[in-house]
């Protein structure tokens, strides 16, 4: 527990020190008040002198015969420049200079070391960006606006000129154009100028030494490539524009409004370039149709088109202006498609007309989009063509045909990318038609802070507002809706990031809640995110079809990670989330690279495919095993690995990223704190790791690093499971359902009452998860899912899904391993999904079952070799050995082996989340497990 006194009487210490040093300050600067303000006349006369210098060279260019020498000349000039106004700005800072020798200082100095000690002894770390009180976060008073202290200094240069833009934090200093792509990085607006008007002479001149000139520009324009912003304010000054002091008051549609007025000049969503195939399915998703016909005009960077937040708003507030014509406010409305522009501007524009969001997976089959349809009475659809007409999995001509009565509330289809249809009893639109500038003719807009979503009534009476819909995959029954409030979806997204750059990619379908808050969550931050193409039911294309503008694979096992991250290699992202089946592909290529090379040279060449900038990289989504996560921390050493597996997806991580990142727990820099109205106290944990977060869509971040994150009101308790042996009394470790209590939990399913009253109990919910808890440390770990524990005849408890994560990798020559326990319960029998390596080390191919000729499984006429499976079974061995050091039973190794070739069947049971559901692999390899 936080000791809050103590961290009180260190704080206020820092405060009054740090009052009384501004207070001498001020009264010393008055004294001298003639000669700062000489010096400063000084400052201010050579930086307009300079510029005007500057100015001139860079006008001769024009009618320079040798632009060689010119250029080199303007470099020259700009040196001399960044020379002087050093000098001139030195003697300013020798004027201030004594103030540094007061006694006060070094009190000031010292209370801050001490408050850093006593905030690491407390167990939570203060970040230097942010300022306030200790008391005004326990308990928080509201209304209560904490004072301001000014507390040091925070310089931000022109990096060309030298010239200080922003000197101190507590004002909001100069406008400046920001390097998106270097950690803070800016230039003065003059400079930027200058520069540019010199590059663009440069690149129209026919001088054969134009080429030669423009790099030696290079050498004072090291932004020349890069992607500049003209921000109004400091980043941490955005920041808090975006977000309402209260977070109750905030709401979706207000915060990305405010985030799109904030960073209106940055890059904010962008589409790879670099993949041109549009006959694969849901390719037309990477269309620039819809910025075309709003008329704007992308800007190209690290090969991909960018929408700027200006734009990425305009066209989300026109699309809303037309769903409030349709009188659509306060009604749910559907997304089915692929990553795209379309997505995320459907998705904002529903926010701000005051609808509900359902997600609807592409991967549905029609009798689950049918029960989706029924459930969420949605009014109107957003979808592609795949979708309306031949969808992979589900169309809605389909399901029209043989679900006639389960769209009866849907009128309005959307089309998100091109082409015509026609269906029956809907009114037919076309996205692009929305976007033009005739939409912003229609009324205005109404209040974001009263768009709360859509009014539902629940079971006792009362009323919640529904902002979205999160639906389950549909892989164990009937899929249900997870209510989410605005002040959930907010409490979500709304966490300060200050890394620079901040940039990640996005190929997990929006539907599901993982990539979506992540794309709203680096939105709200300044950062920018890049679609690229990854399809789950085009995976065993990739193995066996060239692309154009795609890597041709013919490795099987890689599950497309080549083509993947062709993609996003150029765009060098910071941050990177990836399901459990990525990484096992990098591990399975890994293994194919070190047969040809040393691997030092394989690690190197796989750690390329992420570019230069990647700082933080996240596996989750299912058990990833131990010799994964090991390959993971070698294959990128400097990253921040967080390994996020919980019950379902949760984008949390990446709010954490930067405070952890950038500065080491219990060794903060002494840099100045930010003045806000706003004291982030973030809990942290003798680990000094970045967190692993452990969360569910239904009540958000449950634990880091297994420990609940109780600043933020989260209560976890343990449920005695007494059928299968699991109980609060077992020892040393108590073991049970997690069950958990949060302020933002989800009120329920929607309208599915017996659902909600099975999962939320008197304010609990159940989270389905065995868990178990560590009274010496006081972590929690989650086990397994509870549904899936088996129990051995003898009563050996078998958790199959970190087994199978750590027999999966079986040396980097198995696509899947899937333990099964027969009705007997007297062993495990393994089915084994081999790769092409695994298969060339098998001596008889034939006995392979397939189903790529045949309607139906059928069991096959002879087993695989018996030393085949002797093979594997001393291969399952090893592995137990190797990994479990005597902590699991000999009874955990499968005493029999089946093997399955990969086929189109098995991955059609991928999942959008890029998982396999249990039961219907269980069902799949039936003929092999009777």
């Amino acid at each position: 527990m936080v000791d809050t006194q103590r961290l009180n009487v260190a704080w206020h210490k820092f405060r009054d020190l740090s009052r009384l040093k501004r207070d001498m300050q001020e009264k010393w600067t008055a004294e001298r008040s003639q000669q700062v303000l000489a010096a400063k006349d000084v400052l201010e006369d050579t930086i307009r002198t300079t510029r005007g210098t500057a100015q001139g060279v860079v006008a001769s260019l024009a009618s320079s015969q040798d632009i060689l020498a010119t250029t080199r000349k303007i470099v020259h000039t700009f040196e001399s420049m960044k020379a002087q106004i050093k000098r001139a700005q030195q003697q300013v800072a020798a004027i201030r200079e004594p103030i540094e020798q007061l006694r006060v200082y070094h009190e000031a100095n010292e209370a801050f070391r001490e408050l850093q000690i006593v905030a690491a002894a407390t167990n939570c770390l203060i970040p230097w960006q942010l300022r306030g009180t200790v008391e005004w976060i326990w308990p928080p008073q509201t209304g209560v606006e904490p004072p301001a202290i000014p507390i040091g200094e925070a310089k931000i240069w022109c990096d060309v000129c030298g010239v200080l833009v922003e000197e101190t934090l507590e004002d909001e200093g100069k406008p400046r154009l920001h390097c998106l792509d270097c950690p803070s990085s800016d230039q003065c607006g003059a400079c930027y100028d200058l520069l540019r008007s010199t590059e663009s002479h440069l690149r129209l001149s026919s001088s054969a030494s134009a080429e030669q000139a423009l790099r030696e520009l290079l050498k004072i324009d090291r932004h020349a490539s890069h992607a500049l912003s003209r921000d109004a304010l400091h980043i941490c000054h955005l920041q808090d524009r975006t977000k309402k002091y209260l977070v109750e008051e905030d709401t979706p549609a207000g915060f990305i409004l405010s985030a799109f007025a904030a960073y209106y000049d940055r890059l904010a969503l962008g589409i790879t370039a670099s993949f041109t195939d549009v006959s694969r399915p849901g390719a037309r998703a990477f269309s620039t149709a819809l910025a075309k016909a709003g008329g704007f005009s992308l800007k190209l960077h690290d090969s991909f088109y960018w929408l700027t937040y200006s734009q990425l708003g305009m066209l989300a507030m026109r699309v809303a202006r037309r769903l409030l014509s349709l009188g659509l406010h306060g009604q749910f409305i559907g997304i089915c498609g692929y990553n795209s522009f379309e997505w995320s501007v459907a998705d904002f524009a529903c926010m701000i007309a005051g609808c509900g969001v359902v997600g609807f997976h592409t991967t549905y089959t029609d009798a689950i989009a049918q029960q989706v349809f029924a459930n969420a009475n949605v009014s109107a659809l957003f979808c592609c063509n795949d979708v309306v007409q031949h969808g992979s999995r589900w169309s809605l001509v389909d399901l029209f045909r043989d679900f006639p009565d389960a769209c009866k509330s849907l009128k309005h289809v959307i089309l998100m990318d091109e082409g015509d249809v026609v269906l029956p009893n809907l009114t037919v639109h076309r996205m692009v038609d929305w976007v033009g500038p005739e939409s912003d003719a229609l009324p205005s807009l109404p209040d974001p802070y009263e768009q709360r979503g859509v009014p539902c009534k629940m079971e006792d009476g009362s009323i919640v507002d529904v902002v979205t819909l999160l639906y389950t995959s549909g892989s164990s029954g009937a899929p249900k809706g997870v209510m989410m409030s605005a002040l959930s979806f907010v409490s979500d997204i709304r966490e300060r990031s200050f890394a620079s750059p901040l940039v990640t990619a996005s190929y997990i379908p929006l539907s599901h809640s993982s990539d979506r808050m992540k794309l709203w969550e680096f939105l709200g931050n300044g950062g920018r995110v890049g679609f690229v193409y990854y399809d789950p039911c085009n995976w065993s294309d990739h193995e066996t079809l060239k692309k154009a503008g795609m890597i041709d694979t013919q490795i099987s096992g890689t599950n497309g990670v080549e083509a993947l991250f062709e993609q996003i290699c150029p765009l060098k992202p910071t941050a990177l989330s990836c399901p459990t089946r990525i990484w096992n592909g990098f591990y399975a290529f890994y293994n194919i690279l070190v047969g040809s090379m040393p691997s030092t040279e394989a690690l190197e060449k796989l750690a390329g495919m992420f570019g230069s900038r990647i700082q933080f990289v996240a596996t989750g989504g299912s058990p990833t095993s131990a010799v994964v996560k090991d390959f993971i921390k070698r294959l990128l050493p400097a990253c921040n690995f967080v390994d996020s597996y919980g019950s379902l997806p949760f984008s949390a991580p990446f709010s954490l990223l930067p405070l952890f990142s950038l500065f080491p727990l219990f060794a903060l820099p002494p840099l100045p704190f930010l003045s806000f109205p706003l004291l982030f106290v973030c809990m942290c944990y003798a680990s000094k790791k970045l967190p692993l977060l452990v969360g569910t869509t239904e009540c958000g971040a449950i634990t880091a690093n297994g420990y609940v994150i109780k600043n933020k009101g989260v209560r976890v308790a343990l449920r005695d499971v007494a059928a299968q042996g699991f109980t609060n009394a077992d020892k040393p470790y108590p073991r049970g359902e997690i069950t958990v209590s949060t302020p933002n939990m989800s009120p329920g399913y929607f309208h599915r009452p017996e659902a909600t009253a099975a999962a939320f109990v008197n304010g609990w919910y159940r989270t389905g998860d065995l868990g178990r808890f560590d009274p010496c440390t006081g972590r929690y770990e989650v086990l397994e899912r509870i549904s899936a524990v088996m129990s051995l005849h003898d009563g050996t408890i078998v958790f199959p899904g970190p087994l199978e994560a750590m027999y999966g990798d079986l040396d980097g020559w198995a696509n899947l391993v899937h333990l099964h326990l027969p009705a007997h319960g007297k062993f495990l029998i393994a089915v084994v999904v081999p790769n092409a390596r695994l298969l060339e080390r098998l001596t008889d191919s034939q006995c392979y079952c397939s189903a790529l000729s045949c309607s139906e499984y059928r069991p096959c006429n002879k087993h695989f070799a018996e030393q085949d499976e002797a093979m594997l079974l001393k291969l399952f061995e090893e592995i137990h050995q190797s990994n479990c050091n005597g902590c699991r039973s000999p009874a955990h190794v499968p005493a029999r082996v089946r093997v399955f070739q990969q086929d189109q069947t098995f991955l059609s049971l991928v999942t959008g989340s890029l998982k396999l559901p249990r039961q219907e692999l269980d069902k799949l390899f039936m003929h092999l497990l009777q």
